[in-house]
């Protein structure tokens, strides 16, 4: 019971706050040469991908990922190696 008041006194007061804030309002915010700004011209994603040239975005992508595979193939030929060296695998398992 006790927890339900003290809940209901927080809510109420928390309420009570958050009606007091001084909220701006949004047309003094924006400026008068944005009030009268047209609005953007809007175009489909169609003719976006259209306007992009094959060659372009080919050439980019080729070069980006010819330096990406060079570095895994490089991190790869590093990774390959032995992680135990065959006498401290013998030293591991017992040996001497």
């Amino acid at each position: 019971m006790f927890r339900t008041t003290t809940l209901a006194f927080a809510t109420a007061a928390l309420s009570t706050i958050a009606g007091c804030t001084d909220v701006p309002q949004l047309g003094q915010s924006v400026s008068a040469r944005a009030q009268d700004a047209p609005y953007p011209v809007l175009i489909s994603l169609e003719d976006i991908i259209a306007s992009a040239t094959d060659d372009e975005a080919s050439k980019t992508t080729a070069d980006n990922l010819a330096t990406r595979s060079s570095s895994l193939r490089a991190k790869a030929a590093r990774l390959n190696g032995e992680v135990i060296t065959p006498d401290d695998q013998s030293r591991l398992t017992g040996g001497t």
